[in-house]
């Protein structure tokens, strides 16, 4: 199915930055950097729309582009023949160049049809609507988002497990408590054993050697 260019595509994104700048003009540079299009592809663009007057594009230190109406004076037909021409609806189906009434090709009853329907489509729709859809749009993918993300956060938060306390049973208290009087009853034994050592090494000694000095001594 024949659907709108990317060209228009690209026009219709530039203008609903237009219609949604808080600044009385925008500089090219920075409409294609919010709408992702070329830069020097939308400067042909917006040359098309200003021929059409829908925006007014002015160059210099104080120039920059604009809507020359309001959003919802503009018409999405309006913007389609600016870009692509005013016969573009008129096209075959199948790209035949000559297709008419007269002589039609197998889709043209067909499409005959649709295309009326969409020509009505196109000028009842206006570039508000188009904002109004964006809006919308970027507020539910917004809440998504902020849904996904707390989603995540308690998800992560059930993985983590805390630490599990240390319990200290009475059977491990009392155990505990055996242990260090024990030590210390040892501890005591070994210092009263060693002063013992100390105070035996110090004590007088009466020798056979002395004795016998002293029997010598007498003589």
């Amino acid at each position: 199915m024949l659907c709108l260019s990317q060209s228009v595509g690209y026009a219709v994104q530039a203008l609903a930055v237009l219609g949604t700048s808080e600044s009385s003009t925008c500089l090219i540079r920075d409409i294609a950097e919010k709408a992702q299009v070329p830069p020097a592809y939308l400067a042909k663009l917006v040359k098309r729309l200003s021929d059409a007057e829908i925006v007014v594009s002015k160059r210099g230190i104080k120039g920059g582009t604009w809507l020359k109406r309001k959003p919802e004076e503009i018409t999405l037909l309006e913007i389609s023949e600016a870009i692509d021409g005013k016969k573009w609806i008129n096209r075959c189906l199948l790209g035949l160049t000559e297709c008419s009434d007269e002589r039609a090709c197998p889709t043209h009853k067909f499409w005959k049809t649709v295309r009326e329907s969409i020509q009505k489509s196109l000028e009842d729709t206006t570039l508000a609507d188009v904002i109004s859809f964006q809006s919308a749009n970027n507020q539910q993918v917004s809440a998504a988002e902020k849904k996904k993300g707390a989603a995540e956060k308690a998800k992560t938060a059930k993985t983590i497990k805390k630490p599990e306390p240390v319990v200290v049973t009475k059977r491990g208290a009392g155990s505990a408590s055996k242990e260090i009087k024990e030590s210390k009853e040892s501890a005591k034994e070994s210092r009263i054993q060693m002063a013992k050592t100390v105070a035996g090494s110090n004590k007088p000694t009466t020798s056979k050697t002395a004795g016998t000095k002293g029997s010598a001594k007498r003589r």
